[in-house]
């Protein structure tokens, strides 16, 4: 009797203590830290697209499949089509479900770009961008002036090259290891073989209009305009040469191969006529 009084205190101090531990695990779950929206495929339908730092007009284009001049007009933003983090880019023609972005024009040279951080300030910033990139980066937290694009004449081809013109160049040597589909929205482009360190070059002359790794399944990419209905991307690189802004001549080193968003050494190479992928085997030379 005497030892089962004894052991009473005991085990109600253990009670106590595994009561102590449920109520604070209940209570540290009110404070869990929100989950990131993620990045969602061009397949699904979207109303709007929220900016981040990465995001240019073009790769926001690029990502849902349309042509950058169809989604400047949905937002009515003008080139050089200049957006800022957090804005709300429309997706659709849906008036009803479309969130307005407020028109920036090229004459003013002055963007007011809203940073996120706790303090929600307002910088304000002087970001004069080139008419043939319409370049758009968020500043770093301390002010600083918007890289200006390189102003130089970019060959211009044909508006609508045809195939097997030979206009185009391989953008590395490497073999293919996998086809253009149009059937397969994994499969807008055709990979090339190749080895960590390879030359990736320009498939044709143009500006370099985005240059980082924002683009979920694409790793360090590069993308060109070459005129205003071509634009070529260079996906899975280890190594990027070029930055927004750039002119760039064709065949000229880009960037290097690498496995950058995927398993495997190689490049990713696309062409988009208007915003859609077109099978770049019937843009470039035969092998």
């Amino acid at each position: 009797m005497s030892a089962e009084r004894n052991a009473y205190p005991y085990s109600r101090s253990i009670l106590l203590c595994v009561l102590l531990v449920l109520l604070n695990a209940c209570k540290s779950t009110t404070h869990l830290a929100p989950i990131e929206q993620m990045d969602q495929p061009p397949g699904i339908k979207l109303n709007y697209h929220t900016v981040s730092r990465s995001d240019t007009m073009y790769s926001i284009a690029w990502r849902y499949g349309m042509d950058y001049r169809q989604l400047a007009s949905l937002n009515n933003i003008a080139p050089p089509y200049t957006i800022r983090v957090g804005q709300k880019i429309n997706l659709t023609n849906d008036a009803s479900a479309s969130v307005r972005s407020s028109a920036y024009t090229a004459s003013t040279g002055v963007e007011v770009v809203a940073i996120p951080d706790d303090a929600n300030t307002v910088t304000e910033v002087t970001a004069v961008s080139s008419s043939e990139t319409g370049l758009a980066k968020s500043p770093e937290p301390v002010a600083k002036p918007i890289k200006t694009a390189t102003e130089r004449p970019v060959e211009q081809n044909a508006a609508v090259m045809p195939s097997g013109s030979g206009h185009w160049l391989w953008p590395t040597q490497g073999r293919i290891i996998s086809r253009y589909s149009s059937t397969d929205p994994l499969r807008k482009g055709i990979d090339l073989e190749g080895k960590s360190g390879d030359p990736v070059v320009a498939a044709q002359s143009g500006s370099v209009v985005y240059a980082g790794s924002g683009l979920a399944g694409y790793g360090e990419l590069v993308i060109i305009k070459h005129n205003e209905q071509f634009l070529s991307a260079y996906g899975h690189n280890s190594k990027l040469l070029v930055q927004e802004g750039d002119s760039v001549k064709s065949g000229q080193k880009i960037a290097e191969v690498g496995s950058s968003g995927t398993d495997s050494d190689k490049l990713h190479f696309e062409i988009r006529l208007d915003g859609k992928p077109v099978d770049p085997l019937q843009y470039l030379p035969k092998k």
